[in-house]
Protein backbone atom coordinates (compact mmCIF):
# COMPACT_ATOMS: atom_id res chain seq x y z
CA UNK A 1 0.00 0.00 0.00
CA UNK A 2 2.63 2.23 -0.70
CA UNK A 3 1.56 6.03 -2.47
CA UNK A 4 4.07 7.64 -4.81
CA UNK A 5 3.94 11.44 -5.60
CA UNK A 6 6.07 13.36 -8.19
CA UNK A 7 7.21 16.57 -6.26
CA UNK A 8 9.92 17.49 -8.63
CA UNK A 9 12.81 16.65 -11.13
CA UNK A 10 16.28 16.98 -11.08
CA UNK A 11 19.19 17.11 -13.73
CA UNK A 12 20.98 14.98 -11.46
CA UNK A 13 20.35 11.21 -10.12
CA UNK A 14 19.43 11.04 -6.39
CA UNK A 15 21.98 8.86 -4.76
CA UNK A 16 22.01 7.60 -1.06
CA UNK A 17 24.33 10.07 0.24
CA UNK A 18 21.91 13.26 -1.01
CA UNK A 19 19.59 12.26 1.72
CA UNK A 20 18.97 14.79 4.35
CA UNK A 21 16.54 13.05 6.79
CA UNK A 22 12.87 11.24 6.90
CA UNK A 23 9.88 12.75 8.14
CA UNK A 24 7.59 10.59 9.58
CA UNK A 25 3.61 10.10 10.59
CA UNK A 26 3.37 7.02 12.87
CA UNK A 27 -0.05 6.33 15.00
CA UNK A 28 0.56 4.44 18.30
CA UNK A 29 -1.91 2.15 19.52
CA UNK A 30 -2.95 0.29 22.94
CA UNK A 31 -1.94 2.56 25.25
CA UNK A 32 -3.05 2.54 28.55
CA UNK A 33 -3.87 6.74 30.15
CA UNK A 34 -1.09 6.95 32.33
CA UNK A 35 1.46 6.18 29.01
CA UNK A 36 0.39 8.76 26.75
CA UNK A 37 2.21 11.53 25.91
CA UNK A 38 1.67 14.96 26.97
CA UNK A 39 0.93 17.81 24.09
CA UNK A 40 3.18 20.32 24.02
CA UNK A 41 6.48 17.77 23.61
CA UNK A 42 8.77 19.68 20.97
CA UNK A 43 12.23 18.47 21.19
CA UNK A 44 12.79 15.04 22.39
CA UNK A 45 16.48 13.55 22.66
CA UNK A 46 17.09 10.34 22.32
CA UNK A 47 20.18 7.31 22.32
CA UNK A 48 21.15 6.92 18.65
CA UNK A 49 20.90 2.98 18.47
CA UNK A 50 20.75 1.15 15.19
CA UNK A 51 17.31 0.15 14.90
CA UNK A 52 16.18 -3.90 15.14
CA UNK A 53 15.56 -4.03 11.15
CA UNK A 54 18.94 -3.51 10.96
CA UNK A 55 19.50 -7.47 12.40
CA UNK A 56 16.33 -9.46 11.36
CA UNK A 57 17.11 -12.90 12.88
CA UNK A 58 20.41 -13.97 11.57
CA UNK A 59 22.30 -11.01 9.91
CA UNK A 60 24.82 -10.69 12.59
CA UNK A 61 25.32 -14.52 12.83
CA UNK A 62 26.46 -14.36 8.98
CA UNK A 63 28.42 -11.04 9.63
CA UNK A 64 30.09 -12.36 13.01
CA UNK A 65 31.59 -16.01 10.74
CA UNK A 66 32.20 -13.71 7.43
CA UNK A 67 34.50 -11.39 9.72
CA UNK A 68 35.80 -14.43 11.61
CA UNK A 69 36.55 -16.00 8.24
CA UNK A 70 34.62 -18.58 9.08
CA UNK A 71 33.23 -19.13 5.38
CA UNK A 72 31.77 -22.49 5.41
CA UNK A 73 30.25 -21.40 8.62
CA UNK A 74 28.43 -18.75 6.79
CA UNK A 75 27.55 -20.28 3.54
CA UNK A 76 25.75 -22.46 5.65
CA UNK A 77 23.54 -20.44 7.36
CA UNK A 78 22.97 -18.21 3.81
CA UNK A 79 21.67 -21.89 2.60
CA UNK A 80 18.70 -21.14 4.83
CA UNK A 81 17.74 -17.60 4.93
CA UNK A 82 19.36 -16.25 1.26
CA UNK A 83 16.26 -14.55 -0.60
CA UNK A 84 15.66 -16.76 -3.74
CA UNK A 85 16.52 -14.01 -6.40
CA UNK A 86 20.11 -14.14 -4.99
CA UNK A 87 20.52 -18.19 -4.00
CA UNK A 88 20.36 -20.21 -7.45
CA UNK A 89 23.85 -20.15 -8.28
CA UNK A 90 24.85 -20.22 -5.07
CA UNK A 91 23.48 -22.81 -4.29
CA UNK A 92 24.23 -24.60 -7.23
CA UNK A 93 28.23 -23.91 -6.75
CA UNK A 94 27.91 -25.51 -3.52
CA UNK A 95 26.08 -28.35 -4.23
CA UNK A 96 28.64 -28.91 -7.28
CA UNK A 97 31.84 -27.96 -5.23
CA UNK A 98 31.11 -28.37 -1.36
CA UNK A 99 34.35 -27.19 0.07
CA UNK A 100 34.27 -24.41 -2.09
CA UNK A 101 32.40 -21.81 0.49
CA UNK A 102 34.40 -18.87 -0.78
CA UNK A 103 33.64 -19.53 -4.33
CA UNK A 104 29.94 -19.50 -3.69
CA UNK A 105 30.19 -16.39 -1.46
CA UNK A 106 31.80 -14.66 -4.63
CA UNK A 107 28.82 -15.07 -6.73
CA UNK A 108 26.65 -13.25 -4.25
CA UNK A 109 25.97 -9.22 -4.81
CA UNK A 110 29.02 -7.50 -2.78
CA UNK A 111 26.09 -5.22 -1.41
CA UNK A 112 24.16 -8.26 0.17
CA UNK A 113 27.20 -9.73 1.86
CA UNK A 114 27.82 -6.15 3.02
CA UNK A 115 24.71 -6.16 4.62
CA UNK A 116 25.84 -9.06 6.98
CA UNK A 117 28.79 -7.64 8.01
CA UNK A 118 27.37 -4.15 8.30
CA UNK A 119 24.74 -5.43 10.98
CA UNK A 120 27.31 -7.23 13.21
CA UNK A 121 29.28 -3.80 13.11
CA UNK A 122 26.17 -2.00 14.13
CA UNK A 123 25.22 -4.37 16.66
CA UNK A 124 29.02 -4.22 18.54
CA UNK A 125 28.53 -0.38 18.42
CA UNK A 126 25.10 -0.69 20.12
CA UNK A 127 26.40 -2.68 22.64
CA UNK A 128 29.08 -0.33 23.71
CA UNK A 129 26.52 2.85 23.65
CA UNK A 130 24.51 0.50 25.87
CA UNK A 131 27.35 0.31 28.69
CA UNK A 132 27.71 4.29 28.15
CA UNK A 133 24.85 5.06 28.92
CA UNK A 134 24.34 2.86 32.10
CA UNK A 135 27.59 4.39 33.53
CA UNK A 136 26.60 7.55 32.95
CA UNK A 137 22.66 7.80 33.61
CA UNK A 138 20.99 8.38 37.16
CA UNK A 139 17.74 6.53 36.23
CA UNK A 140 17.52 3.95 33.42
CA UNK A 141 15.42 1.33 31.69
CA UNK A 142 16.84 -1.49 29.87
CA UNK A 143 14.68 -2.90 26.76
CA UNK A 144 15.82 -6.03 25.34
CA UNK A 145 16.79 -5.73 21.62
CA UNK A 146 17.93 -8.79 19.17
CA UNK A 147 19.78 -10.37 22.49
CA UNK A 148 21.06 -7.58 24.17
CA UNK A 149 19.53 -5.20 26.70
CA UNK A 150 19.42 -1.79 25.33
CA UNK A 151 19.78 1.47 27.96
CA UNK A 152 17.26 4.55 28.06
CA UNK A 153 16.64 7.17 30.16
CA UNK A 154 13.31 6.93 32.47
CA UNK A 155 13.50 11.26 32.01
CA UNK A 156 14.34 11.45 28.81
CA UNK A 157 17.51 13.50 29.76
CA UNK A 158 20.87 12.08 28.37
CA UNK A 159 24.10 13.53 28.17
CA UNK A 160 25.59 15.56 25.30
CA UNK A 161 26.07 14.15 22.47
CA UNK A 162 29.56 12.80 21.52
CA UNK A 163 30.85 10.99 18.55
CA UNK A 164 31.10 6.48 19.06
CA UNK A 165 33.24 5.13 16.25
CA UNK A 166 31.60 2.12 14.18
CA UNK A 167 33.85 -0.70 14.23
CA UNK A 168 36.27 -1.23 11.22
CA UNK A 169 39.65 -1.58 9.68
CA UNK A 170 40.66 2.17 10.08
CA UNK A 171 39.84 1.96 13.77
CA UNK A 172 42.86 2.79 15.97
CA UNK A 173 41.73 1.60 20.05
CA UNK A 174 44.92 4.33 21.48
CA UNK A 175 43.52 7.48 19.80
CA UNK A 176 40.26 6.60 21.51
CA UNK A 177 38.42 8.69 24.57
CA UNK A 178 39.66 5.98 27.87
CA UNK A 179 36.24 5.55 28.30
CA UNK A 180 35.13 4.32 25.13
CA UNK A 181 38.16 2.31 24.59
CA UNK A 182 37.66 0.53 27.34
CA UNK A 183 34.18 -0.84 26.11
CA UNK A 184 36.06 -1.29 22.90
CA UNK A 185 38.45 -3.99 24.19
CA UNK A 186 36.13 -5.52 26.27
CA UNK A 187 33.55 -6.54 23.53
CA UNK A 188 36.81 -7.46 21.36
CA UNK A 189 38.13 -9.49 23.24
CA UNK A 190 34.86 -11.24 24.32
CA UNK A 191 34.14 -11.77 20.19
CA UNK A 192 37.74 -12.77 19.53
CA UNK A 193 37.99 -9.81 16.76
CA UNK A 194 40.23 -7.02 16.17
CA UNK A 195 39.71 -4.05 13.61
CA UNK A 196 42.09 -5.53 10.86
CA UNK A 197 39.49 -8.73 10.50
CA UNK A 198 37.52 -5.94 8.75
CA UNK A 199 39.69 -6.64 5.65
CA UNK A 200 38.23 -9.44 3.61
CA UNK A 201 41.09 -10.27 1.31
CA UNK A 202 38.99 -13.85 0.00
CA UNK A 203 36.01 -12.04 -0.53
CA UNK A 204 36.13 -9.32 -3.34
CA UNK A 205 34.96 -5.95 -1.88
CA UNK A 206 34.20 -6.97 1.18
CA UNK A 207 36.44 -4.49 3.10
CA UNK A 208 34.72 -2.47 5.85
CA UNK A 209 37.05 0.60 7.28
CA UNK A 210 33.95 1.44 10.06
CA UNK A 211 32.66 4.97 10.40
CA UNK A 212 31.61 7.20 13.21
CA UNK A 213 27.97 7.80 14.33
CA UNK A 214 26.23 10.36 17.38
CA UNK A 215 25.69 8.88 20.26
CA UNK A 216 22.65 10.80 20.95
CA UNK A 217 20.06 12.20 18.48
CA UNK A 218 17.56 14.65 18.29
CA UNK A 219 14.08 14.80 16.83
CA UNK A 220 12.94 17.91 14.97
CA UNK A 221 9.46 19.30 14.52
CA UNK A 222 7.74 17.12 16.80
CA UNK A 223 4.27 17.53 17.30
CA UNK A 224 1.81 15.08 19.69
CA UNK A 225 -1.87 14.53 19.43
CA UNK A 226 -4.27 14.32 21.47
CA UNK A 227 -4.89 10.69 22.80
CA UNK A 228 -8.44 9.43 21.28
CA UNK A 229 -9.97 5.94 21.89
CA UNK A 230 -8.11 3.10 20.11
CA UNK A 231 -10.96 1.14 18.02
CA UNK A 232 -9.00 -1.93 17.97
CA UNK A 233 -8.13 -2.37 21.65
CA UNK A 234 -10.82 -1.72 23.85
CA UNK A 235 -10.01 0.61 27.49
CA UNK A 236 -6.75 1.57 25.41
CA UNK A 237 -5.79 5.14 23.26
CA UNK A 238 -4.28 5.73 20.41
CA UNK A 239 -1.91 8.77 19.49
CA UNK A 240 -0.81 10.26 16.38
CA UNK A 241 3.05 11.54 16.32
CA UNK A 242 4.44 13.35 13.51
CA UNK A 243 8.17 14.33 13.15
CA UNK A 244 11.16 14.86 11.22
CA UNK A 245 14.69 12.49 11.59
CA UNK A 246 18.31 13.11 10.54
CA UNK A 247 19.12 10.24 8.13
CA UNK A 248 20.58 7.31 9.63
CA UNK A 249 18.34 7.17 12.62
CA UNK A 250 15.41 5.20 13.51
CA UNK A 251 11.65 5.90 14.36
CA UNK A 252 11.82 2.64 16.00
CA UNK A 253 13.82 3.97 18.38
CA UNK A 254 12.49 7.06 18.87
CA UNK A 255 9.24 4.74 20.14
CA UNK A 256 11.26 3.13 22.07
CA UNK A 257 12.84 5.90 24.14
CA UNK A 258 9.27 8.08 24.42
CA UNK A 259 6.91 5.04 25.38
CA UNK A 260 8.35 3.09 28.16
Amino acid sequence: KIALEVVGRSREPLTLGDLGGNRFTIVVRNLAEKECLKQGLRTVAFPNYFGEQRFSTHNTIVGKQLVRKEFSEAAAALREHLRQEYARLFLATLEKRPEDAVGALNLLPRHILLMYVHSYQSLLWNEVLATVLRRTLADEREVEQAGQQLVYSRSHEYPTAFVIPILGFWLELPSLDSFVRAEYESVLAREQVGPRDFIIKQLQGMTSEGGERASIATVKDLSVAQPTADEHNEGKFRQTLRFSLPKGCYATVLLRALYP
